[in-house]
């Protein structure tokens, strides 16, 4: 049967024909692709990777630390009003603050003085008596009144000790009345030629210095 044949092989032929056809049009579509430089992600379009950029505000410098916070407070000067100092007395002599208070070193005893509080240091020291005086028509506060003692040609501080017998002035002294106080100061035997006590009990009223040998 001749025909049967023909008819069978006729399909096969026409196959090979449109593999060949689409092979072609294939390759011809990648050459065309590989030429445009498309790397086949489409129309997306291509980017370089770009340094990352770094900005600065115009005018500032670059920190070197911490930014330093400004202390609170203003800075406008506070004035400072000098402290008045009477003329200096002798030991022995009484002391005017000019408001109608006096002030005496009754009595300057050599001891031995025992530390009780924080700095304290025990040692030879003198113990002083002071007597206040009001001779003021009106009565004065001594809460306020501060006794510091120096010694030596370099006017060193003495250290302030709780015994023996101290008892700082304190409360109210009326007018017309006198009030006394005891307080020790660790001074070195061999600088007690050179001593010096300085009271003082309100800003009102001036500094009082008594110098003097207390040997």
């Amino acid at each position: 049967m001749p025909w049967l044949s023909h008819a069978w092989a006729r399909p096969r032929w026409i196959l090979l024909v449109v593999v060949v056809i689409v092979a072609g049009i294939t390759l011809g579509l990648v050459l065309a692709r590989n030429e445009s430089g498309d790397d086949g992600r489409g129309d997306e379009p291509r980017t370089e990777k770009q340094p990352a950029l770094v900005t600065e505000t115009p005018g500032a410098e670059p920190s070197s630390g911490p930014t330093k916070v400004p202390e609170p407070g203003s800075l406008d000067p506070v004035p400072v009003e000098e402290v008045e100092t009477a003329p200096p007395v002798e030991l022995e002599e009484t002391g005017d603050f000019g408001t109608g208070v006096k002030l005496e070193i009754v009595e300057i005893n050599a001891v031995e003085g025992k530390a009780r509080g924080p700095g304290e240091i025990s040692g030879p020291a003198l113990q002083l008596v002071l007597e206040a005086t009001n001779d003021s028509d009106k009565g004065v506060w001594l809460e306020g009144m501060v006794i510091a003692l120096d010694y030596g040609p370099d006017h060193t501080p003495a250290i302030g000790l709780s015994e023996p017998g101290t008892d700082p002035f304190e409360g109210r002294l009326a007018a017309g009345g006198t009030a006394r106080a005891t307080y020790v100061f660790k001074v070195p035997v061999e600088e007690r030629d050179q001593v010096r006590v300085v009271a003082s009990y309100t800003g009102k009223a001036p500094t009082l210095v008594f110098r003097g040998d207390a040997r």
